[in-house]
Order: C-alpha cells, then structure tokens, then sequence
C-alpha cells in the first residue's frame, strides 16, 4: 500500500495553529492518514485529550528513536483498515450481484427466456458469451451490462434481441430492463 502520515512538530509558535488543528484539517481530509504527534512541550494529558480525539499516536520529543516504529506500525494499521474495508466493500458488491441476479433468474425463470450478461466476466467476456447465446438460442433476448458507455459499444453482427445497460443501474432498473427485453421477444 501507498500510504503517507501526517505529523505535528511545529518548531515556531504559530497563532491559533497548534496540533489539535493540524489533527482536524488531517481528519477532515482523510480519516485513515495517521497521525503522530511530536512535542517537547505537550505534555501527557494534552497528548492524551489528543489521540482521544483521533491521533493515532504521541512520540516525545526526548524520544524521537521511537518515532520511525510508531510511523511503521501506524501505517501498517492504516493499510489494514483499508484492506478490511475493500473486502467489505468487496462482500458487499458480491452480495448485491448475488440478488440481481437472483432477481434476474427468477423472473427470467418464469418467462424461460433471457440472458443477462456482463461484459466483464471472469473466464469470458460478456462478447464471447454472447455469441455462444446466439449460436444455441438465435432469438434469446440478451441484457448486456457494462462499464462503458453504451453509446460507444457496437453489436453490428448480433442478429438477436440484445439490450445495453449502463452500469450501475439499480434494482428497479434492473427489472424494468428484464421486463422490457421479455416483452419484446414475446412480440417476436
């Protein structure tokens, strides 16, 4: 992980800036910096009052050899907030695909006919799984998801009912896609 700390070890008085405001402007822009704050005349309690109020870390200046250990091990804190925090966001987006397409299948299921698919798949492409689609069901109705701009996507050579969906589209759209796409193979 890339990473930067902050710290506070102003060497000059400076009026109405002092470690509780650096420690704000620090929050205020990034919640998962560290903070390690540097000073010869804090003092315990005020060092204490400060990491309950969000610094990481207070290193006396009489100190300082513990400095780059409390940096490394604070950093090394950060980056596994941050991994916890992907991999739940990661769950999360897995469990939301999970009940689209749960959705999606159910009312796929009722009707037994329609594909969903994404451009960006795992083993194959959305593309590569289309034209699969179409060569065992020609006139399967197709809802291809992707990324991109859908204006800038191109199916010149699909013969089949095919939709393209911008991504992220919610559930409710999801549905009035799917509905939309069976409707108009029924016509067919």
């Amino acid at each position: 992980m890339n990473r930067t700390g902050a710290s506070c070890s102003p060497t000059t008085r400076s009026p109405g800036f002092d470690a509780t405001k650096a420690l704000e402007i620090t929050r205020d822009r990034d919640a998962d910096i560290p903070f390690v704050v540097v000073s010869g005349t804090l003092g315990e309690e005020r060092a204490f009052q400060l990491v309950k109020a969000g610094a990481n870390a207070y290193v006396p200046k009489d100190r300082l050899e513990r400095l780059p250990d409390v940096v490394s091990a604070e950093l090394g804190q950060a980056d596994a907030r941050l991994l916890k925090r992907m991999d739940d966001q990661n769950r999360l987006r897995t469990h939301r695909l999970q009940s689209l397409g749960t959705i999606a299948g159910g009312i796929a299921h009722e009707f037994n006919s329609l594909a969903l698919l994404d451009r960006a798949m795992p083993r194959k492409t959305g593309d590569e799984v289309l034209k699969r689609v179409r060569e065992l069901r020609p006139g399967l109705p197709v809802i291809m998801a992707s990324g991109y701009a859908v204006e800038k996507l191109t199916y010149r050579n699909d013969t089949g009912p095919l939709l393209l969906v911008s991504k992220p589209f919610t559930v409710s759209d999801l549905l009035a896609h799917v509905e939309a796409s069976i409707g108009k193979a029924q016509k067919i």
